[in-house]
């Protein structure tokens, strides 16, 4: 065989290899990483694990999760918080207070995860670590439920950016909005009334 042969074979094999991972990669890859986050997609299931609070006042993971997926017929607030974050802690509140004023109708969860162990949560928590960003909250009367959420799975939410980050998910499972930064108490509200 010469040369000019063997290149043509190592270079249509080589080239459709290229274009068959680029197939694969965005038919395939590139949508699943999309259908978690994207407004209009739906939304990606989880399971996390949750906190609770023990008559002495102290969180644990109580061994009970919270599915996405079990949540069918109500709006779904996910936001994505970490102890470090400031804006993450002060706007928690806001969430809060969604969550009782739209108690049956709306389920408000808020996960850490993104670079902490759930251990390391729980301990923030019972050293009162909020009080450094928002004094006047007390989340051991929150209603809206604390939990964790793996690396990957929060990754695959979109948290690779910054935080806090916001998902909205309609009573069907749809995303309805999502997006990083802090959010106020009244453009959260906004979100949730045009989707009840």
């Amino acid at each position: 065989m010469n040369k000019p042969t063997v290149f043509k074979i190592v270079a249509g094999t080589l080239a459709t290899v290229v274009m068959g991972t680029a197939l694969v990669y965005y038919n395939f890859i590139d949508k699943a990483a999309e259908s978690g986050i994207k407004q209009g997609n739906r939304c990606l299931d989880f399971t996390a694990q949750t906190y609770a609070v023990n008559d002495r006042g102290e969180f644990y993971v109580d061994g009970n999760t919270f599915t996405l997926s079990e949540q069918i017929g109500k709006v779904v607030v996910v936001n994505f918080w970490e102890t470090w974050c400031a804006a993450c802690v002060h706007e928690l509140p806001y969430f809060d207070r969604i969550q009782k004023e739209y108690e049956g109708k709306v389920e408000v969860l808020a996960l850490a995860g993104v670079t902490s162990t759930i251990d390391a949560a729980a301990a923030w928590m019972n050293r009162e670590g909020w009080k450094s960003y928002a004094p006047e909250s007390d989340w051991r009367d929150f209603s809206l439920t604390v939990g964790w959420l793996e690396t990957e799975t929060c990754t695959a939410m979109g948290c690779s950016g910054s935080l806090p980050r916001t998902v909205i998910v309609d009573k069907s499972g749809i995303v309805v909005y999502e997006g990083d930064g802090a959010m106020t108490y009244e453009s959260l509200q906004t979100q949730i009334e045009s989707v009840l």
